[in-house]
């Protein structure tokens, strides 16, 4: 709409997130669906928008992130998928499409605020993984942050509930099927230290 906006922060930090948070609403104002920014092969921003929903087109990806929160007590935050979407009724960890003009970290972060209202500072964040598959990047992060069962504010269209887990509580409920897929959740555990 060919206007301006100034935004005043006292760090980079605050910045980046304060200019990804506005880069969500406007995405959000602009259009009813979301619009992802597409990338190349070699995960190269094109400097197109694509909007949700719409078929990808051939050789063009676009950027998710995911986010396994874990508290003080080494436990691991995981929701439950509402009715109505797919996998319903299964446990996932956080996480989504980055809108455009997203990083993954303000991805991350977004989702994980969206879907559960925990906020998690930059230095508690660590990216552990980056595939390519399907049509996206799927960057994997682990928040270390302090936050108990209180703290938790389920986003009612997204999650119907919540657990505390281990990770190997978790390993056992890939194995009972009560899992939504996840990618391969004991190279995540590896990596982060987890012994299995």
């Amino acid at each position: 709409h060919n206007c301006r906006v100034v935004l005043e922060t006292k760090t980079l930090a605050a910045l980046k997130s304060s200019s990804g948070w506005i880069a969500h609403w406007l995405n959000r104002q602009s259009r009813k669906d979301e619009l992802w920014d597409l990338l190349d092969e070699n995960r190269r921003p094109l400097g197109i928008v694509h909007p949700r929903g719409e078929p990808m087109p051939e050789g063009r990806y676009h950027l998710a992130a995911h986010v396994w929160a874990r508290n003080r007590d080494g436990k691991y935050l995981l929701t439950q998928r509402c009715p109505g979407k797919s996998y319903a009724g299964l446990w996932e960890y956080s996480g989504g499409s980055a809108l455009a003009g997203e990083s993954s970290l303000q991805a991350a972060r977004r989702e994980l605020f969206e879907e559960t209202g925990l906020t998690a500072a930059e230095e508690s964040c660590r990216l552990i993984q980056s595939v390519r598959g399907g049509c996206s990047f799927s960057d994997v992060w682990l928040f270390d942050i302090d936050f108990s069962s209180e703290d938790i504010s389920l986003q009612k269209e997204e999650t119907s509930g919540f657990l505390l887990k281990t990770a190997e509580e978790i390993i056992a409920m890939e194995q009972e099927g009560t899992l939504a897929p996840c990618g391969d959740i004991r190279d995540f555990f590896a990596k982060v230290g987890e012994i299995l």
